[in-house]
């Protein structure tokens, strides 16, 4: 697939500042355009195994790729920046899946879920912020198959709707009773696990704002 005007816009640029920083390190002649294309190939063959742009599959090779030039030239700043990209990806994919389920991310109701969701998957004695790729790609699929759920069921209605509200009104009253987000009382592969999870993390935001609002 082709990169996009606004990759193009940061990809030539590098890859042009890298073949500057090789040819300076390898007393190449610039200009020499065979010796220009035998080393971006090569560059492309060995990051991603394709001969061509067109050939990348999609942001992960982007990626791949800034990186590999970033690291040429030698740019700190950008090393840092592209070796953090699938991070930052499926952060921005959390975030959008949490507005879906009507939770504002960077909220204390987005934290207190995601932190439930960490406990299940005995994360939580790691920081979100911190978390690898692999495990943001874990809580990713949670909610996406959460906000799936919440939309099958909006279309469906009747009893399965009153067993969602169900849930999550116990779990509204049991955060109010004490009890902690990790025990919950639905398995995780329940899908009112999610239901009473909100309900729980409702009554904490509730609770904040109210003592809040009394300060």
């Amino acid at each position: 697939m082709r990169f996009s005007k606004s990759q193009e816009g940061q990809y030539r640029p590098l890859v042009k500042r890298a073949w500057a920083a090789h040819c300076a390190r390898n007393g190449i002649h610039p200009d020499s355009r065979l010796g220009y294309d035998n080393w971006y190939r090569g560059i492309l063959l060995d990051t991603c195994q394709v001969y061509t742009t067109r050939e990348a599959n999609g942001a992960d090779d982007y990626d791949r790729l800034m990186l590999a030039f970033a690291e040429i030239v030698g740019d700190e700043r950008q090393i840092d920046y592209w070796s953090k990209a699938p991070e930052r990806r499926f952060k921005w994919m959390i975030r959008t899946e949490l507005k879906k389920l009507g939770i504002i991310p960077g909220s204390p109701a987005a934290q207190a879920y995601l932190e439930g969701i960490m406990r299940h998957m005995h994360l939580d004695q790691l920081r979100y912020d911190d978390l690898p790729v692999e495990h943001l790609k874990k809580i990713f699929i949670a909610l996406d198959k959460q906000e799936h759920r919440h939309r099958h069921d909006r279309q469906i209605g009747g009893d399965c709707m009153t067993q969602k509200t169900a849930a999550w009104k116990r779990g509204f009253d049991d955060y109010n009773k004490g009890v902690l987000v990790g025990d919950n009382p639905f398995d995780e592969k329940d899908d009112l696990c999610w239901d009473w999870m909100q309900g729980w993390t409702s009554a904490a935001l509730y609770k904040k704002e109210m003592t809040h609002a009394a300060v």
